[in-house]
């Protein structure tokens, strides 16, 4: 394909600009595996923002993937800005809500710097890389006992490159339909590739976290239904797909005694006992009942975000466990991404949370009318990050709001390939 330069272009400058974004979105990825070096790379991406939209607030504001961005802030931000009068800790929330502000910034930035299409696929398959490599890294841990930084296995949970954290899975799940589209792509040249979908599904399972099954059911469906719907699979090929990977979890969770009785302690969930079923959510109904007496009672605006922590004990049940457990403090957070929001921004968090995953979803099926399968799996990969059910990080803490304002400019840029930014912005463009 012929390369064709707009009048003043520089290509030199264009591909320096193109290697940057995909750097820094790619080393913000493989930071999440730290504790917070993650910040770093997207501070950076926050002063980029900040000087291109200072440079050209017409022309960034005009971009419809940029419009999207804002908004979805906007849903979940204003909220959270509205419940700072009422906070409980208002030092604390208010330290969440203005920090909350970084990231639209750096989305911004990530949005019109990825408008390019090969500067998309370079972080597609750099991301299906660090995805791969985590696999892989968590493979060794498994099989040998130490990953490739000496980090032990503890017999029940892979932590990988993620150690002394488990996010490992919860990373891995919430990036599922991205990794299952690179797959079902490579597949088609070299039909071998579906082994790497096979590891990641028991590399997801044997993390041993719960809420990671979860996440992964819910990308398996959407993945399924974006292949369906952008005829990128067929139906019985889908259905095969679905049933492959319901066998290996089967086989590992039969073959493997630690999961197995992860898997018995889960089902115990359906038992209708209450004991029970606490010991299967780990002891988070606690948590729930707790987080659904602060919504109660603070239904509007809630008690501001992050405050969950601080008033866990004046609204928790007789012997609570955590509280005998842990004495005044609790837990931090819900575990349980709706009550979480319902407790600490009331119905104003909840109504602008169903905005936002609304704006999603219609976003989700433009890429679909579309045939956009790639763009459609990383807006898919968003949905998995803010699905409504999720029992894992706290949705207002540092770590899974910067990993979903990470995932959302990405998936925002790709059903754009010709924005007005990159019509204002000289580049290197491939017809």
């Amino acid at each position: 394909m012929p390369v064709v330069l707009t009048a003043g272009a520089d290509p030199r400058r264009s591909g320096r600009a193109d290697a940057l974004a995909a750097g820094l979105v790619l080393l913000t990825l493989a930071a999440f595996s730290t504790k917070a070096l993650f910040n770093w790379p997207a501070a950076v991406m926050t002063l980029l923002g900040l000087a291109r939209l200072v440079r050209a607030p017409r022309v960034t504001l005009a971009e419809p993937a940029v419009c999207t961005l804002l908004t979805v802030f906007a849903c979940l931000w204003l909220p959270m800005l509205l419940a700072l009068p009422d906070a409980v800790e208002p030092a604390r929330s208010a330290r969440t809500v203005f920090g909350y502000l970084r990231f639209p910034l750096a989305g911004i930035y990530v949005v019109v710097a990825l408008a390019e299409a090969r500067t998309r696929r370079i972080v597609l398959l750099g991301s299906a890389g660090i995805a791969t490599f985590w696999c892989a890294d968590g493979l060794l841990q498994f099989l040998s006992g130490r990953n490739l930084l000496g980090y032990p296995y503890q017999g029940t949970q892979l932590s990988g490159m993620f150690h002394p954290t488990y996010r490992l899975g919860i990373v891995l799940a919430a990036l599922a339909p991205l990794y299952l589209q690179w797959v079902r792509e490579l597949g088609r040249r070299v039909p071998a590739a579906w082994l790497l979908a096979a590891l990641f599904v028991v590399i997801v399972f044997l993390s041993g976290k719960r809420s990671a099954w979860i996440m992964f059911a819910f990308a398996l469906a959407v993945w399924t239904l974006v292949q369906l719907r952008t005829s990128a699979l067929r139906p019985g090929h889908a259905l095969g797909a679905v049933i492959a990977a319901a066998a290996l979890v089967a086989l590992v969770g039969s073959s493997y005694a630690p999961i197995a009785a992860r898997v018995d302690k889960t089902l115990e969930l359906f038992s209708g006992d209450y004991r029970q079923m606490d010991s299967a959510t780990a002891y988070r109904l606690p948590l729930w009942l707790t987080a659904r007496n602060m919504a109660l009672a603070h239904w509007v605006n809630g008690i501001g975000p992050r405050g969950y922590r601080y008033v866990y004990r004046e609204y928790a049940g007789p012997g609570d466990f955590w509280i005998e457990e842990h004495g005044t403090t609790g837990q931090t957070h819900p575990h349980q991404m709706t009550l979480e929001i319902a407790a600490e921004t009331g119905v104003i968090g909840l109504g602008g949370f169903a905005v936002a995953l609304l704006l999603l979803g219609r976003r989700l099926g433009g890429c679909m009318r579309r045939d956009d399968a790639v763009g459609a799996a990383w807006l898919g990969c968003v949905l998995v990050a803010v699905f409504p059910l999720n029992a894992h990080l706290a949705f207002y803490g540092t770590y899974w709001s910067a990993f979903l304002w990470w995932l959302l400019p990405v998936a925002l840029a790709h059903p754009n390939p010709r924005s007005a930014v990159a019509a204002a912005n000289p580049v290197l463009r491939v017809q």
